[in-house]
């Protein structure tokens, strides 16, 4: 069992473009909880964003390679950050004389950096995509998000085919480990990614009733093929 831990309060990560940032900040706005679920709710959206979104940034934006590389820089000093965070909230000895308020801290600036280059890379993209990339995307990434590691990994690697493998073995382990440690970030990602999906599923119907194409396929809640390879 964790033990109950001081609050950190840790910053929400904001919305930073309409329609397709409210969608991602879903999954990981702040929400009422202890300190290790809002921990695990930003190692998901990191997970997930960098497994689905950012190869879409770097193929699709002109200075997309550059922008996601330094994304991810961004992103492993806030999963480090996360990642010593969580191992002093839950007594690991190698921490044990760190003070979590300077351990808050550190993850409060990584997360300040990080937000403002998803900001500026999400706006970026939302500008270069069409109406239904950007749904799709937004789909991609909740689906993402119900199979994505629930802990911090700044060693980790998620690009690739290699890095579909350390997604789906790093998300089974972290399960493994939630389980034991009673995590409860599981059940909170999925029941906010099973509305979001279901949001825009509805929105796919009205759009296509709309321009009378008829009633649209609803696509079943999982991972589509796109999402991992």
């Amino acid at each position: 069992m964790v033990a109950t831990a001081p609050r950190t309060d840790l910053p929400a990560v904001p919305e930073a473009v309409p329609d397709v940032a409210a969608q991602l900040a879903g999954v990981t706005g702040t929400a009422p909880g202890t300190d290790i679920a809002q921990i695990g709710r930003r190692a998901v959206h990191l997970a997930a964003l960098e497994r689905v979104v950012l190869p879409i940034a770097e193929a699709r934006l002109d200075d997309g390679p550059a922008r996601t590389e330094e994304l991810r820089r961004y992103g492993r000093e806030l999963s480090t950050a996360l990642h010593w965070l969580d191992r002093h909230l839950t007594g690991d000895v190698r921490v044990a004389g760190c003070l979590t308020h300077e351990l808050s801290q550190a993850a409060r600036a990584a997360t300040a950096s990080y937000v403002k280059a998803e900001q500026a890379l999400m706006s970026a993209l939302a500008d270069a995509l069409g109406g239904h990339e950007i749904v799709n995307l937004i789909r991609s990434y909740h689906e993402a998000s119900l199979v994505a590691p629930t802990r911090a990994h700044p060693r980790l690697s998620y690009r690739g085919r290699r890095g579909r493998l350390t997604f789906k073995l790093a998300a089974f382990i972290d399960d493994v480990r939630d389980g034991t440690d009673n995590r409860p970030v599981r059940r909170d990602v999925w029941s906010t990614a099973a509305k979001a999906l279901h949001d825009l599923n509805a929105l796919a119907v009205a759009d296509s009733l709309a321009r009378g194409i008829g009633s649209a396929p609803m696509p079943a809640l999982g991972i589509s093929q796109a999402t991992l390879r």
